[in-house]
């Protein structure tokens, strides 16, 4: 398990890119922060299906240092 002890923050986690990469974590070993805007609903599927704490936010939030981020953001 390549991502035991790490935690993934992962933003719009409940829909679309973001709900594909939850799974894909959780069989990884990362522990998964699912951070969302709307659609709790989807997100609380994913969490009782064991794969991320829910968490919602409409603004940015600082982080420490040492933290990896690779985003994904598709063009028009």
């Amino acid at each position: 398990m390549p991502l035991k002890k790490q935690v993934a923050i992962v933003t719009g986690g409940n829909t679309g890119i973001g709900q594909a990469n939850v799974p894909a974590l959780a069989r990884y070993g990362a522990n998964i922060v699912i951070d969302y805007v709307a659609h709790p609903e989807a997100t609380e599927a994913l969490s009782k299906g064991g794969m991320g704490m829910p968490t919602r936010t409409a603004g940015v939030e600082r982080a420490p240092r040492d933290i990896l981020v690779v985003g994904t953001g598709p063009g028009r």
